[in-house]
């Protein structure tokens, strides 16, 4: 029985070759062919550059005709993730806020089950996968679905891969992130003290600012000529409502917490690391607030803090009015409360000094 003879293929189309041996994928695809003469410039033969090996004959001519379909660069085809990320952060990082390069580093560790495939290997169900297996609420999932889209689009642009199946990943049923801030229980504040008493400096932040109710930039961006460590008080000039411009007590209990601080380096900021370098909110929270929160199995936001000193002063019987003027809070206070009271440091810190 005469042999079916093969379908020639068109010139510059590629080629298919079957190699030797027992081999799993025999079938050998080619393409971008190119006339290379040897070294001794004698002799030439055609070079190509291998697009894949498959099982059979058939997959190998459907892969090689859907190449000539939209052909692309096949050595930058094997790029993984990780390495689209590199390429992608160092332009993107240049023109956006330290806080989201943070958000970007802390999603992409999410990535790392496929940081090492390639993106055109990579297929909407791994994708999914990654995102339904993370364990985060739909807030970190729709940040990391926003990280893949920007991979994509960035693989697309460079012709690393000819489709975008992030867009495809369904986040609609992730858990939805607790809106609501919950305080630390009397228990919880107990731990904390107990844990202070190692001499961490940064095991004091927690109890600052719950036994103070800034908030965490404000106590950050905190320098020395703003902290009255003998008055017992600190200057808030800066702050995100003009109610939050006030003076704030420290509470005794916290003193030396404060003065340790200050003490720690020669920066003008209060919150600085070893290097003296100011410490940032996004740092903060991702170096140490996560890692100790989980460590003493508790689940709480920074700013859980603030309302756990509202919380506390309350239920200690501090009139609301002095309470709000502590923590910045405008609330609704009426027309006398808001022109004519005026609360002395000296209460303020005797009502800090109740919780």
């Amino acid at each position: 029985m005469r042999k079916k003879k093969t379908m020639r293929l068109p010139n510059g189309y590629g080629t298919i070759r079957k190699l030797s041996g027992n081999r799993r994928k025999p079938y050998w695809v080619g393409v971008n062919p190119r006339i290379v003469l040897s070294e001794d410039l004698k002799t030439s033969m055609y070079q190509y550059d291998c697009l894949g090996t498959y099982e059979t004959r058939k997959e190998a001519m459907e892969a090689l005709v859907e190449y000539n379909k939209d052909p692309y660069d096949v050595k930058a085809s094997s790029i993984t993730l990780s390495e689209v990320y590199q390429k992608w952060s160092e332009k993107k990082f240049e023109s956006i806020s330290e806080s989201n390069v943070q958000q970007y580093k802390s999603v992409y560790k999410l990535c790392e089950p496929i940081w090492d495939k390639a993106m055109k290997e990579l297929r909407l169900d791994q994708l999914q996968a990654l995102v339904d297996n993370s364990g985060k609420n739909y807030p970190i999932q729709n940040k990391l679905k926003t990280l893949l889209n920007q991979l994509y689009e960035y693989s697309m642009k460079y012709e690393y891969v000819s489709k975008n199946y992030a867009k495809y990943v369904d986040i609609s049923n992730a858990p939805v992130e607790r809106n609501e801030h919950v305080p630390f229980t009397r228990k919880e504040v107990d731990t904390l003290w107990k844990q202070a008493k190692d001499g961490n400096i940064y095991h004091f932040l927690p109890l600052m600012l719950i036994y103070s109710g800034l908030r965490i930039n404000e106590m950050l961006d905190l320098k020395k000529e703003h902290v009255h460590l003998t008055e017992q008080y600190v200057d808030i000039i800066a702050s995100k409502t003009q109610a939050g411009v006030r003076k704030v007590p420290i509470a005794d209990k916290t003193l030396y917490m404060w003065e340790t601080w200050y003490n720690n380096t020669d920066s003008e900021y209060v919150f600085c690391n070893k290097a003296g370098d100011k410490l940032t909110y996004p740092n903060f929270r991702a170096r140490y607030w996560t890692g100790y929160m989980t460590d003493l199995r508790m689940d709480h936001k920074v700013h859980d803090t603030r309302h756990t000193c509202i919380t506390f002063l309350t239920l200690a019987g501090i009139n609301k009015t002095l309470v709000q003027k502590i923590v910045g809070h405008s609330g609704k206070l009426d027309i006398t409360d808001r022109v004519y009271t005026h609360f002395e440091m000296e209460e303020m810190l005797e009502a800090i000094n109740k919780i």
